[in-house]
């Protein structure tokens, strides 16, 4: 991304060359100035980008930099007015109609309409001019002034120094870590039987950067494999305890939990937690706590349970007043969004916006100017998060290149230039005075924190050209200023999740700019029918009880919606089919029966870009019977049925050539299933969960050669009795195999425990979760040596990792 750099140029330049289309009529004179802007400019960004390039060693002169600096503003200034016109007019397509006005009042309401657009094209007559007038100048001073061949000595800290300062750092702190890490890791796990079987907490406190995190993750890491399930937390300040503790329930690795608790606030999250963990030696790492409050709600959640559990904390509880380190986890499809509504990303050919977005992230972590935080269930980064020391050195580009003006805490308010982007973040009500008294009619981007809110309540009408407004968590924020809201006609962006609104006015519908909408955590019922005039709309979060308008279907170009659809009839998923471009897809099933099987087919028929999709709440619908007849979403890379359960494994679900994660619930598990499963070309990771044990059959499933499994790698299969066994040539390529049974359930249908785990000759690891409720001690003994048998006779000596549910069998 050459923003920093560049300014607005790009998409300036595509802008200039949408003006030059006919359909825009321009004047003669007109339309040869904007070629001539369009020429130039091009000129210009190869000279900026040349600049951009100048090696670290030849610091670029004062002149070139404020050459860069002034023409970067006029790129801004020249987006923002061209812009303008093109709002001006298309509007207009969008305007009230004049529902059939005939005679004198409709020969007005036409000779209104054109008046006004032939105002609207001699004022950008006039702004182009001014435009044309103000590049000629930056061009001349910038001849007039240069000092070819004289290098400018710097009058700040270089990128080398500043790397190099970074590099030094952390050299000097890592002195001595291994002393510190051994006297922390003795504190923890040293100590008499009595204590070694208590939860015991340790806290590690110091200013930022001294190094607090990198000791609780060298600890963390050394110990973690002596407890049954591990999580290092990143806190910070303000945190959202919800995304606190469904990130930990997320790495202890409940995942069943999770899914259960998506939908719930804190309570019910903390309660699963303490489900979880009731019989778990558990290690958790709480790093940046920076409040009391964090710690009193987060500790309901770590249950005592005299396994020996520990938990270590870090806190700059001394450096409390210090702003947040945009350390605390950032997840990874905000940040995209967020760039691509910014203009930071263009679409490029054969893949959209999102999808470039994507690599520019990948880049960024391949070069560590960010660093992964969490990983989803693809092994792809779900968040990531930036260093302190990389952190300042961002701010301090940002605030040089006047990117970004960030306001609260112990930065002083002063403003020198014009404000393009703007953060608030813990300012007082000294600081809204100043604020009140600037100009912020250029600002493109306005992020307020709940805090700041409090002081600064801003009149939106005063951001005529802004595009992105992230009010996120203030509940000051209600239906009035969203009314106000919709008049801000330029707005890509808007983030209005945890506010006060209840309503959504019909004016959404004059957004046609608005490419992100989160309305999560919001008081919405329903939208307005307006709403399906969204027309560039890529990425709507909703709250799970708000209602979709009718016609939903009309908003063509939303690729992710979130969290869920709830489907009440089969005439929703025939407008749900209409949404081509959707890449993301949760439906939950308010009732399902058959009537909904042909035309939930046909809709994965026409979702042909689709490449996520979970199912809730099913109950048997979705027949085995019906096929995809068209080729339907070849991009599809990961199903998750449940926790509702169907009959069977859907037929359709062969015909997915992309299809390589598979999340399902069954009632029960028959030859047709996995046959079907076994058929899926590209399916590498397959988890079974089956509700209920044949009860007419007391024969194993036995997978062969006959059922390819061509790329598996990854298979688990509970809860119940465990169904299957593993005939020579089956699986050929499956690394880990995840057990999940009962011990009774199993003896009662099958009588042994003999799985042929000797069969499966690529098998690296098998972890085996048994429950031993209602079994005798002999039994249980039984279960493990018959794995470990099987396991030994396995040619590739695979792993074993073995954990057992349940006291009952003792007292047998």
């Amino acid at each position: 991304m050459d923003d920093v750099v560049t300014g607005a140029m790009s998409t300036l330049l595509a802008k200039l060359g949408d003006l030059l289309a006919e359909e825009y009529e321009l004047q003669a004179g007109v339309r040869g100035d904007v070629a001539f802007l369009r020429a130039e400019l091009e000129s210009m960004e190869a000279a900026l980008l040349r600049i951009s390039e100048a090696p670290v060693d030849q610091p670029l002169g004062a002149q070139d930099r404020l050459w860069a600096r002034e023409l970067r503003e006029l790129t801004y200034d020249a987006e923002d007015c061209v812009e303008a016109f093109l709002v001006r007019l298309d509007h207009r397509h969008h305007a009230p109609p004049n529902n059939g006005l005939q005679g004198l009042r409709g020969f007005v309401h036409r000779g209104l309409s054109l008046l006004r657009r032939v105002k609207a094209r001699r004022d950008m007559g006039t702004e182009v001019r001014d435009i044309k007038r103000r590049v000629a100048e930056v061009s001349e001073r910038r001849v007039r002034y240069k000092v070819d061949g004289v290098a400018a000595k710097p009058d700040g800290p270089t990128v080398d120094s500043l790397r190099l300062s970074a590099l030094y750092t952390k050299a000097a702190e890592l002195v001595g870590t291994g002393e510190r890490s051994d006297e922390l890791v003795r504190m923890l796990m040293e100590g008499d039987e009595a204590s070694s079987r208590q939860l015991k907490v340790v806290s590690v406190a110091g200013f930022g950067g001294l190094g607090k995190t990198t000791l609780a993750k060298l600890v963390y890491e050394k110990l973690k494999g002596h407890f049954d399930c591990a999580a290092f937390v990143t806190v910070s300040l303000n945190p959202n305890m919800k995304k606190v503790l469904r990130n930990m329930l997320c790495q202890l690795g409940n995942e069943c939990s999770l899914n259960d608790a998506m939908c719930g606030g804190e309570g019910r999250i903390i309660d699963k937690l303490r489900e979880f963990l009731q019989n778990k030696r558990y290690l958790i790492v709480l790093d940046d706590i920076w409040s009391y409050s964090v710690w009193d709600t987060v500790k309901y959640a770590l249950i005592e349970n005299g396994r020996g559990s520990r938990i270590i904390t870090t806190t700059r509880i001394l450096d409390v007043a210090k702003q947040a380190s945009e350390d605390y986890g950032i997840v990874r499809e905000e940040v995209i969004c967020r760039w691509v509504c910014e203009g930071f990303v263009q679409k490029q050919h054969g893949k959209t916006s999102y999808q470039v977005g994507e690599e520019y992230f990948e880049d960024l972590i391949s070069k560590s100017m960010i660093q992964p935080h969490l990983y989803n269930h693809g092994n792809t980064v779900w968040s990531c998060w930036v260093h302190d020391m990389m952190l300042d050195l961002i701010t301090s580009i940002s605030e040089e290149e006047n990117f970004l003006k960030v306001f609260g805490g112990l930065q002083p308010i002063s403003v020198q230039s014009k404000i393009r982007r703007l953060s608030l973040q813990n300012i007082n009500a000294e600081d809204s005075k100043k604020l009140a008294t600037m100009n912020l009619s250029h600002l493109r981007s306005l992020t307020v924190s709940p805090e700041a809110f409090t002081y600064f309540l801003p009149a939106f009408s005063s951001f005529p050209v802004i595009r992105v407004l992230d009010l996120h968590g203030c509940s000051q924020v209600d239906d009035n200023h969203c009314k106000q809201i919709c008049n801000l006609f330029h707005l890509r962006y808007l983030r209005l999740s945890r506010t006060s609104i209840t309503e959504i006015p019909n004016e959404i519908g004059s957004l046609q700019l608005l490419q992100f909408l989160d309305l999560d955590m919001t008081k919405i019922k329903e939208l307005p029918s307006t709403f399906v005039q969204l027309s560039q709309l890529e990425y709507l979060s909703l709250d799970n009880q708000t209602r979709l308008p009718e016609c939903f279907g009309n908003l063509k170009s939303l690729q992710k919606l979130l969290p869920q659809i709830t489907i009440r009839s089969p005439a929703m998923l025939r407008d749900l089919s209409r949404l081509s471009e959707l890449r993301l897809l949760l439906v939950r099933f308010n009732e399902c029966d058959e009537s909904y099987d042909e035309p939930f087919v046909q809709c994965l028929s026409n979702l042909v870009n689709l490449e996520s999709l979970q199912i809730f709440d099913c109950h048997n619908g979705l027949s085995s019977s019906i096929g995809i007849s068209t080729p339907g979403p070849q991009q599809l890379r990961s199903i998750n049925i449940g926790p509702g359960t169907i009959n069977r494994v859907p037929r359709w679900m062969s015909s997915l050539s992309a299809l390589s994660s598979l999340d399902i619930t069954l009632l029960t598990l028959q030859e047709e299933d996995l046959q079907i499963l076994g058929s899926v070309p590209s399916l590498r990771n397959l988890y079974v969960w089956v509700k209920e044990h044949r009860k007419d059959r007391h024969q194993r499933l036995v997978i062969g050669s006959d059922y390819p499994f061509r790329c598996l790698a990854r298979f688990r299969i509970g809860r119940g009795a465990m169904e299957v066994e593993f005939a020579p040539g089956a699986m050929l390529k499956l690394q880990t195999l995840h057990l999940d049974f009962h011990v009774r359930h199993t003896l009662d249908q099958f009588g042994n425990f003999d799985f042929s785990l000797e069969n499966l000759p690529s098998l690296e690891r098998v972890i085996v979760h048994i429950n031993c409720y209602y079994a005798e001690l002999g039994e249980v003994q039984d279960a493990e040596a018959s794995i470990k048998k099987a396991l030994d006779l396995n040619p590739n000596k695979p792993t074993l990792e073995l954990e057992k549910h349940g006291d009952s069998w003792r007292s047998g």
